[in-house]
């Protein structure tokens, strides 16, 4: 194996040991650029005194290390070719990290030698891709341009510097020279080799290079060059994957490691639907992990499609699979298929419930660190990706009160997470200027631990009353999908099949999505995802009855604030010896704000700045205004709860302010 690999093998021992870069290099007597250039490949073959010192600095058994079992894995080093292809997914060459542009023809010949690499393509099957059978006369000439222009990119590179003898001229073709730091494809195939190698000796360690392999993928093999689509060798390398993906599978449910191999089961399912094997390891992956509502449903779907596609029945191995989920109580893992070979797949630990709180009482912190990590299940995008995006706005401070609406929230994600029935929805109504938005993202933080799989956040704009104002769920989904890792050019113009990837990129994982300022169900409903793990936190300043009856949102009406919360807000802003020393007029400030926290904030801040004036001449004064007749106006997002600025979340200063 190379350099790189060893550098990944040991930076996960590092990071399972908890040990920080300075801790080890101190450990090892190295400096700490030595350790980062080893952890990140760039040191193609490290010494193995420096091997074996690093490994007794992490915890490492050196009788098991598995550089002293030799081997000659994937020569991923940095440097190892100027020029980067990958294939595992649309076409891409770098040179030296940057971007490498080239035209159709040429796009098709490189994946065609890129997917055969050191195997000689003849100049009759280079034509029949080329052109499909209607080759013009000329087509042996114009082949020979193409592939004289391709050679002097690979081989030249910018300024005419770049790998030599890449494209290799054989009688009647053409041979691509590659390694694996050159690509993707051979990066792939070694790892897996290794790991096959390494999985009865070294099962954990097979996991890792497994990992390492399905880091490659990006997607369908060259699926942004129709002519090599159908091809055979494409064919035979996706088939390669799903073999892997099963191996991959079969090893992490032996291992109990259920939630490592979701995303790529996942991944492998959504781009084959009927393949019973990835289908039924996958119902096996998400039960073990605690998610054995989605197994079911998964099962549900899978046989309508069968019905639907085929007009027959699933295997009675997927059905088996049923039998076994469905033969286990609570959230006990479901045991293996009749006739597997492979061992049952294991429970999961319980998910703790989140804290309740009674009105009034204290709040406790939101557990930090989360629910138990064995048990999110992160899924995978149809590209292979699973970005964690974290959109929620900053939490506003000081934050009073609301404590009986921040218990409702938390019981909502703690019978959530009993029962994994559905998406819990929340929908935090109200007038403007009483801090929605503040309550959402207050909790949200509070509650950022349990959903490892990210957080979404969009302002719908929808209490704007402005024709055209509100976004549209179609951008927001867009927003979305980009976030969490989806190439803009593979997000579908369809509202309908764009919600329906959202849903689907959300299954089986942890995520808080926060829609602000929603003008209607409508607009929510296909921002919403469809399956448990997931919450939703909708604010709004009307009540969305239909979203409460349809989709089974938690209705919570914000009031103004108490007599006492709005001292406590005072106190915060103007010190509780300012406040003490006028409480009269600090009451009065109150009441004459309406017990508002967005009214309440804005006195407070700017009584603030003046720290010699008098609450009482303050309130006399803002008396006085509030009885003077002014010019009727429309309402702007200034004066809202959804106000339009620069200071609050998502730039709106009425949010900045919004009270708690």
């Amino acid at each position: 194996m190379s350099g790189a690999l060893w550098g990944a093998v040991l930076r996960e021992a590092r990071l399972a040991s908890g040990l920080t870069q300075n801790e080890v290099a101190r450990r090892a007597g190295m400096s700490v650029r030595a350790l980062r250039y080893i952890e990140s490949g760039t040191v193609a073959q490290p010494r193995r005194h420096s091997l074996d010192r690093l490994a007794e600095a992490v915890g490492m058994d050196l009788a098991a290390a598995p550089w002293r079992a030799g081997g000659a894995g994937p020569a991923a080093a940095a440097g190892a070719s100027a020029h980067d292809i990958r294939v595992l997914g649309p076409l891409a060459v770098s040179y030296r990290g940057r971007p490498v542009e080239l035209p159709l023809k040429q796009r098709t010949l490189l994946g065609l030698l890129a997917i055969q690499p050191h195997r000689v393509v003849s100049q009759a099957e280079m034509t029949e891709v080329l052109w499909s059978g209607e080759a013009p006369p000329s087509s042996l000439g114009l082949l020979h341009t193409y592939m004289a222009r391709l050679r002097r990119t690979l081989e030249g590179g910018p300024g005419g510097r770049g790998d030599q003898r890449r494209v290799t001229t054989v009688r009647g073709g053409y041979a691509l020279s590659a390694e694996p730091g050159g690509l993707d494809l051979l990066r792939f195939e070694e790892y897996t080799a290794q790991a096959v190698a390494a999985r009865e000796r070294e099962p954990a360690l097979a996991l890792k290079l497994f990992g390492l392999a399905f880091q490659h993928w990006r997607g369908p093999v060259l699926e942004d060059v129709p002519a090599l689509r159908q091809h055979p060798v494409v064919v035979a390398i996706g088939q390669h994957r799903f073999d892997m993906v099963i191996e991959f599978a079969d090893l992490a449910l032996c291992q109990k490691r259920h939630a490592v191999v979701v995303k790529q089961l996942m991944a492998a399912a959504y781009e084959e639907p009927l393949h019973e094997g990835v289908q039924g390891r996958l119902m096996l992956a998400l039960a073990g992990s605690g998610q054995k509502a989605a197994a079911l449903r998964l099962f549900g779907e899978l046989r309508a499609r069968f019905h639907e596609e085929l007009g027959v029945e699933p295997s009675e191995e997927i059905w088996e699979v049923r039998r076994s989920i469905l033969a286990q109580p609570g959230d006990e893992a479901p045991a293996a298929p009749a006739g597997s070979a492979r061992p049952a797949a294991p429970a999961a630990p319980a998910r703790p419930a989140a804290p309740a709180r009674p009105t009034g009482a204290a709040r406790p912190a939101v557990p930090r660190g989360g629910p138990d990590r064995g048990v999110p299940v992160p899924a995978a995008a149809p590209a292979g990706t699973t970005a964690s995006p974290a959109q929620i706005p900053p939490v506003v401070r000081p934050f009073v009160g609301r404590r009986a609406e921040l218990a409702a929230l938390d019981r909502l994600l703690a019978h959530h997470r009993e029962d994994q029935a559905s998406v819990a929805i929340a929908a935090i109504s109200g007038p403007p200027e009483q801090g929605k938005t503040a309550l959402a993202v207050h909790w949200a933080h509070e509650a950022h631990a349990w959903f490892p799989d990210g957080q979404l956040y969009a302002d719908l704009r929808g209490g704007e009353g402005t024709p055209g104002a509100a976004l549209e769920p179609l951008s927001v989904l867009g927003g979305f999908l980009r976030s969490l890792g989806v190439a803009r050019d593979r997000i579908p113009t369809d509202l309908a099949e764009c919600s329906a990837l959202f849903r689907t990129l959300l299954a089986g994982r942890y995520v808080l999505v926060l829609l602000d300022d929603a003008g209607t169900s409508a607009q929510v409903r296909p921002l919403l995802p469809g399956t448990p793990g997931n919450l939703v936190l909708v604010t709004s300043r009307h009540p969305l009855p239909d979203l409460v009856v349809r989709n089974g949102a938690k209705p919570l009406e914000l009031d103004v604030l108490s007599a006492a919360e709005a001292r406590e807000l005072l106190d915060a802003f103007l010190g509780a010896s300012r406040t003490a020393a006028e409480p009269e007029a600090t009451a009065a400030l109150a009441e004459v704000c309406g017990r508002r926290p967005l009214a309440l904030r804005r006195s407070a801040a700017q009584l603030a700045a003046r720290p010699n004036a008098s609450i009482r001449e303050w309130v006399r004064s803002t008396t006085v205004r509030q009885a003077q007749p002014r010019p009727r106006r429309s309402p702007s997002r200034t004066d809202a709860d959804g106000g339009a600025g620069a200071n609050g979340p998502g730039g709106h200063p009425g949010r900045a302010v919004a009270g708690p």
